[in-house]
């Protein structure tokens, strides 16, 4: 199974219970040239496989790190999403994030059965060291980066039980020694996600507190802190799992969006909207996350565009496997924006990386290079009619390029009725696939 390789969506079309709606489907036939194979792409090394983070190196290379089984792995890759190098970790772990500057190398944090997990490495991928910290208090490790001689790390430890924990910073020089350690104690539960470099030389942490409130920290590459808070009343926004840095203050991602000033103090609070990783381009930003599904309650990766206001402006759904989780994000030198995660189909042993390279509308490119000709697929109301077609599974898109709906097909059925309610007036595009291929494919006009 190679890279490109495109797994079905095995989805039953639920009927629902209400009046179906008659509609007239016209077949519009094409002939163009097929590019199917360039957008969504995979990644397969044999087990079940992830994107945990993912981040631009340089306008046109991306690292990314993740999990390999049980194992875990970082790789780098172009722009046209080919993989340059892969680095598998021996050891048992989990990778949640990396980083990267000339200075300090590559960072690579996690945890393992042995505490919070860091790695160094250099560009061509080659570890140079792999160390464990806080190991007898079951330390988790969320989020790197990197500063001058080493790297700064967040994550969890717990001290005392298994139903409490705090958030700790840590910072380590080039060779892994520790130089200063900090632990905050927000409550019970307490989680440290993301950190960022921030323009003025320090740094800031993103997370939750045990009542379900945003938290953030910032603090310089010494360790003092200039202020340390938390937000909202009780679930505010059930935590934050990212932040970025605009002019005037910081954006922090959750349940819903929040905006604090450089100062640390709360601006306003969104809660339509926001996710578990995000991007800025211009005045937008774009966050990532999953969500199940309305017909069938698999899960589909989200995207949601949002002003700086915290205003939600589109959300848009992709779903290319049985589950999609969407875990990653970044810009792409076009203005684009990589998507990434892991996506199983219902029949497949194992997860796989995917990539959707979306445009600022969120608009999946690729899908007006399908090869639209059909000879044995007839559409006829809300029936098609069937001629020599093996099991497969037939995707129905819009001229956006999101999925509409999917609908297995039993092999060499004479006729399927398709639950199309959902849809509006329109032109749509279908495609069949096997298990591997497309074999049919086609635009349909429903009026």
């Amino acid at each position: 199974m190679n890279s490109t390789t495109v797994y079905m969506r095995k989805r039953w079309a639920q009927f629902k219970n209400r009046s179906m709606k008659l509609c007239s489907l016209i077949i519009l036939i094409f002939s163009i040239s097929i590019a199917h194979s360039q957008n969504p792409k995979y990644l397969d090394f044999g087990k079940d496989e992830v994107c945990n983070s993912l981040m631009h190196i340089s306008e046109t290379e991306y690292l990314l790190a993740g999990n390999h089984g049980e194992t875990a792995f970082f790789c780098r890759i172009n722009d046209n999403l080919d993989t340059l190098w892969t680095t598998f970790i021996s050891d048992t772990c989990y990778i949640y994030d990396i980083c990267y500057s000339q200075n300090s190398g590559i960072g690579i944090a996690g945890f393992s059965s042995n505490g919070i997990k860091i790695i160094k490495a250099d560009i061509s991928g080659n570890i140079l060291w792999s160390k464990d910290y806080e190991g007898g208090i079951k330390g988790l490790g969320y989020s790197i980066v990197e500063c001058e001689d080493g790297f700064i790390a967040t994550g969890q430890v717990r001290p005392n039980s298994p139903d409490n924990s705090d958030v700790i910073i840590f910072r380590v020089n080039a060779s892994g020694t520790v130089i200063w350690r900090k632990v905050y104690d927000y409550g019970s539960m307490d989680w440290g996600y993301s950190l960022k470099a921030t323009s003025d030389g320090n740094f800031i942490l993103a997370g939750l507190a045990s009542d379900g409130r945003f938290l953030t920290t910032k603090f310089n590459a010494n360790g003092d802190t200039t202020f340390n808070r938390k937000y909202g009343i009780g679930y505010y926004g059930y935590g934050s799992s990212d932040i970025i840095e605009l002019n005037d203050g910081f954006i922090l991602c959750g349940i819903g969006l929040m905006k604090i000033s450089l100062n640390g103090d709360s601006l306003w609070y969104n809660s339509i909207g926001g996710g578990y990783k995000m991007v800025q381009q211009g005045n937008s930003i774009f966050a990532i996350s999953w969500e199940p599904s309305d017909w069938d309650n698999d899960l589909q990766i989200v995207l949601k565009k949002h002003d700086l206001l915290g205003n939600l402006i589109w959300k848009k759904i992709y779903a290319y496997g049985n589950d999609d989780w969407g875990y990653a994000i970044e810009s792409t030198k076009s203005g684009g924006i990589l998507l990434s995660g892991k996506t199983r189909c219902e029949t497949c042993p194992n997860s796989d990386i995917i990539f959707i390279i979306v445009n600022a509308d969120g608009i999946v490119t690729g899908i007006e290079n399908y090869d639209f000709k059909s000879e044995r697929i007839k559409f006829y109301n809300n029936k098609i009619s069937l001629s020599d077609i093996p099991e497969g599974t037939m995707r129905l898109y819009n001229l956006n390029g999101i999925l509409m709906g999917t609908y297995k097909i039993d092999a060499y059925t004479n006729s399927v009725e398709l639950d199309l309610n959902h849809l509006l007036r329109g032109i749509y595009v279908y495609v069949f696939i096997t298990e591997k291929n497309i074999i049919d494919s086609g635009k349909i006009l429903i009026k």
